[in-house]
């Protein structure tokens, strides 16, 4: 399912508001008593840097990669390869897809192995490394100890996933 943006203002709009500098947006103008020219615009909500034009509130990162490329990421995904959603430097910013975009999530907060695709398996002692691809879940497979289990992962997440690898970040 495609995600839903709302289009972004017109470049020369943003060019005349803004100015990129190292992975932030600085005001050029004024607009209002809380947007003093010089000041770093935004508003860090919900993990990411939000920023309002004309009561629209929209993702930095969006405005950071339209500025560079010139190409609107409407209905796309503006990935941040580092997965720290606050590091907007235009080196950590990739468009992909939802899919490729999932590739690269961190482990869950209800994993209780300490590593992503680990888990206790049935039998006493057991560890069972597995990777979702695709849409199914791939069998890596049993170990004695998470450890082990783990470097399985590592080197079937690098294989499957390339450059959208968790284990790969390194903008």
């Amino acid at each position: 399912m495609p995600i839903k943006t709302r289009p972004l203002p017109p470049l020369a709009v943003l060019h005349e508001l803004f100015e990129y500098q190292d992975g932030n947006l600085v005001r050029k103008k004024t607009t209002s008593q809380n947007a003093q020219k010089g000041q770093i615009a935004g508003t860090n909500s919900n993990g990411y840097i939000i920023i309002n034009i004309k009561r629209a509130f929209y993702r930095v990162h969006r405005i950071i990669w339209y500025m560079h490329t010139e190409v609107d990421p409407v209905n796309l995904i503006i990935d941040h390869i580092d997965g720290n959603p606050l590091n907007n430097r235009i080196q950590n910013l990739r468009i992909c897809e939802q899919k490729d975009n999932c590739k690269n999530s961190v482990k869950s907060a209800r994993n209780t192995s300490g590593y992503k695709g680990v888990n206790l398996h049935k039998h006493p002692n057991q560890w069972r490394a597995r990777i979702r691809h695709d849409g199914k879940y791939i069998h890596i497979g049993i170990f004695d100890t998470p450890e082990e289990a783990h470097r399985a992962y590592m080197q079937e997440d690098i294989k499957l996933r390339q450059e959208y690898s968790v284990f790969n970040r390194n903008p």
